[in-house]
């Protein structure tokens, strides 16, 4: 797997973690159904990148209750309108009939009914019903990437989340009843037969001795017994499955005897049912006025408690992938260095605790002004995430070059125990970028390679030239020849010297290593001196060139030394692919203007590029030709990407290979 794909398989399961650990989050934080539904909507959103989300909670006929949405706004009220009029949509109408998602690739068309389905153009979808031990409460729906809507995976995540949000909606009835019951309770004990029936907990009378002397349906259903079994015959100590919890309830209701008008006390324990199934239980106690009796409530939150195990140990495997990240990962908070883990403690050093934007003192002085508006970015909001590299230099070597090192940098938006902050994924790229740049040098190389006979030649005649020279100054001189005959000559040697000396220093210029460098430039000067540099070798090979560069093109921002080297490569790739063939070998070199572009095609006679492997001829060490980097035109096209071009390939009109450049007009670098 290369590195763009770890780096997307990294992101893709921090997005899912952190969707799973927050939506579980919200619900065990937040008790107001409303908030609750529209902090859902806004984590599936921000979280999970689907483009919208909305709920609808229905009651049991089906009546609408409550909505909550996120990325719609005014466009969801003609739905909501619908729903409440009873009207359901084809995919509220399927999700309501099945237990698994409806997933649809175009709502466009599958949903057609649906007011929302004109701005699905291009989107999936996926809805599904929430549903809790049989209970329906509504249906959930989101908007998503249409590679998304039916892949199994993303299905299995969105069914598991809904679930916990019907598991949700289900804790917040119980828990509202549960309130209910025991608001009653406190009015009025008088009607607590009638509470105890509509309670929706499992509720019962305790007497002085602790028999439990009357019990209402719910606690039939939790215990497994029925009342002629409990009623009378059962202690509430009798379904208390740890003795030590045991002694501490006892010492309880002891005191609560001796203090009747003791506040009521919320007590967790294990229960036992009729079967030896233990479930974990909530119960308050209350005295019952004017008598010695006590009652007893007891909600059953196994559930909750398997929700809370599973998510401590969800954080705890996102711990540990950050721990055992091959990644450096780090937080940064109101300008404070709040988390690191080993591999950036590695990576960099040390971390200094706090962090100062404006002073980036270990970045290198080239990449600071890029990283200070990087996490400005970052930090104000403008982006989400944001990808760079940069160099710096780890603390306590600054200007040592052989410690200097290149990373690539993830910056991301995110939440830390509620507050803002940033959270930053680095990679070390120096092993990386020192391989690149030798690559490139020998790509350099090669390339010159193929014109080095050209580039001897044209050394050779101005050569030629100062030594015929230099023995006729010998004879001038001999025969006590003038001064301007003798001047004469040396001028001649001396222009000889200063071609040879210009030959030497454009290749020289080419194969050195250079950092971009962008002016405002007419693109036909680096075009015209790649084809003077291989001007020779290319009428050695017998290859006719045609030449035709548009005079008026505008000026655009490049890196004119850049520009040669692709133009180079361009050509010497073309003479190397025509070296073996018959017949006429033809070449051509065109600029002109198209729209807000200039276009620049070199095209040849040659054999042509197979269409199955012309979209893999730009990337990295893919190669057809023995002795050969693989690079070259990789590194091309990165040149003209980082103009904020494009590099293409495609048949010329010889049938052979024709590249095709377009770069931007004046476009900003």
């Amino acid at each position: 797997m290369n590195q763009a794909g770890k780096t997307d398989k990294i992101k893709h399961l921090n997005l899912v973690l952190r969707t799973i650990r927050n939506v579980n989050r919200l619900i065990l934080r937040e008790k107001d159904r409303t908030q609750l539904l529209k902090g859902i909507c806004e984590i599936f959103i921000k979280n999970r990148g689907y483009y919208n989300a909305w709920i609808a909670l229905l009651d049991e006929c089906g009546k609408l209750e409550t909505t909550a949405e996120a990325g719609l706004g005014e466009q969801f009220l003609p739905l909501m309108e619908r729903l409440r009029n009873g009207k359901l949509t084809d995919c509220a109408r399927k999700a309501l009939s099945q237990s698994a998602p409806v997933a649809m690739k175009d709502p466009v068309s599958e949903c057609s009914d649906c007011p929302l389905s004109a701005s699905y153009g291009g989107r999936g979808a996926m809805t599904t019903r929430l549903e809790h031990n049989g209970k329906v409460y509504g249906i959930a729906s989101v908007s998503t990437p249409k590679n998304l809507a039916t892949e199994k995976e993303e299905m299995r995540l969105f069914a598991e989340v809904t679930g916990d949000i019907a598991f949700a909606l289900h804790s917040l009835e119980l828990g509202e009843k549960y309130k209910q019951a025991v608001e009653n309770l406190k009015t009025s004990a008088d009607k607590y037969r009638i509470l105890f029936e509509t309670t929706g907990t499992a509720t019962v009378i305790i007497e002085e001795d602790t028999t439990i002397s009357v019990a209402n349906t719910e606690f039939e259903k939790l215990s497994g017994y029925s009342k002629e079994e409990i009623e009378g015959k059962k202690s509430w100590a009798d379904f208390v499955a740890e003795k030590d919890t045991l002694e501490r309830m006892k010492e309880y209701h002891t005191l609560r005897r001796v203090n009747p008008d003791a506040a009521p006390k919320n007590y967790e324990f294990k229960f036992m049912d009729k079967k030896g199934v233990v479930k974990d239980i909530l119960a308050t106690w209350a005295m019952i006025p004017r008598t010695k009796k006590s009652i007893g409530s007891f909600l059953d939150i196994t559930e909750l408690k398997r929700a809370e195990k599973a998510l401590r140990e969800s954080e705890q495997r996102l711990r540990y992938l950050v721990e055992n990240s091959l990644t450096g990962i780090f937080v940064i908070q109101d300008n404070q260095i709040v988390l690191a883990n080993p591999e950036q403690e590695r990576l960099s050093g040390p971390l200094p605790d706090t962090f100062i934007p404006m002073d980036l003192e270990y970045v290198h002085p080239d990449d600071v002004d890029k990283v200070r508006h990087n996490y400005e970015a970052i930090r104000s909001g403008q982006v989400q995430t944001m990808d760079t590299d940069f160099r710096f230099y780890p603390p306590g070597k600054m200007d040592s070059k052989p410690d200097m090192k290149w990373v690539y940098c993830r910056a991301s938006q995110v939440k830390h125990h509620g507050k803002d902050a940033v959270l930053v994924n680095m990679m070390d790229l120096t092993k990386t970028k020192e391989m690149e740049s030798l690559l490139k040098i020998q790509d350099k190389m090669s390339a010159l390679g193929h014109v080095a006979a050209g580039i001897a030649h044209e050394i050779r005649n101005p050569l030629s030239g100062i030594n015929i020279y230099l023995t006729t100054l010998e004879k001038v001189y001999d025969r006590g020849g003038s001064g301007d005959t003798i001047k004469q000559i040396i001028r001649e040697c001396q222009s000889a010297s200063r071609k040879i000396e210009s030959i030497i220093k454009r290749v020289m210029d080419f194969a050195k290593p250079s950092a971009p460098q962008f002016v405002m430039a007419d693109i036909n000067q680096p075009i015209e001196e790649a084809m003077r540099l291989s001007s020779v070798m290319l009428r050695k090979t017998g290859i006719e060139v045609e030449k035709s560069l548009a005079q008026d093109l505008p000026p655009s921002k490049i890196a004119p030394q850049l520009i040669e080297e692709v133009i180079l490569n361009l050509i010497t790739n073309a003479a190397e692919a025509m070296k073996n063939i018959d017949g006429a070998k033809k070449m051509s070199v065109a600029s002109c203007k198209v729209d807000d572009h200039i276009v620049v095609q070199v095209s040849d006679s040659g054999p042509g590029v197979p269409l199955k492997i012309s979209e893999r001829i730009f990337d990295p060490f893919y190669t057809t030709k023995n002795e050969s980097t693989g690079i070259g035109l990789s590194l091309c096209h990165r040149i003209i990407s980082d103009h904020s071009g494009t590099l293409g390939v495609s048949t010329s009109k010889w049938g052979g290979a024709e590249f095709t450049i377009r770069i931007p007009i004046g476009k900003q670098v």
